[in-house]
């Protein structure tokens, strides 16, 4: 069972299905996500698109690695502590949003706890 806020690699063998999504709507004011020290894959749990800067910065440490993937190639965000999110350009990527139901790469320095806010 997959759960609020887990994501999953999904193979399509035939090149062409759709995943369908379904389900209740978290109502929880926030979804809790427990995080190892490197790579781990979240989803966004609620309907509404997460930008970079919504996801609280108790939640993060120094130089933790969001890894985005747009259909051909990954995007690497690298937090900074006091800062914000920022590309390999150093462009401030705060307001980089991650599509509903798109999950998403957090490559975790500290390990510990990924909480997600509802933003409705």
């Amino acid at each position: 069972l997959i759960g609020e806020g887990d994501a999953v690699w999904l193979a399509d063998s035939s090149g062409g299905a759709d995943a369908i999504m379904s389900g209740e709507v978290p109502s929880a004011d926030s979804i809790t996500n427990s995080l190892v020290v490197g790579f781990n894959m979240v989803a966004n749990p609620y309907p509404v698109a997460l930008q970079l800067g919504d996801i609280p910065t108790a939640s993060l440490t120094d130089q933790d690695v969001i890894f985005t993937w747009d259909g051909a190639t990954y995007t690497k965000y690298t937090y900074y502590a006091g800062f914000a999110w920022y590309d390999n350009a150093f462009t401030d990527s705060t307001t980089v949003e991650i599509a509903v139901g798109d999950g998403f790469w957090l490559d975790s320095a500290a390990g510990g706890s990924l909480i997600l806010d509802k933003q409705y």
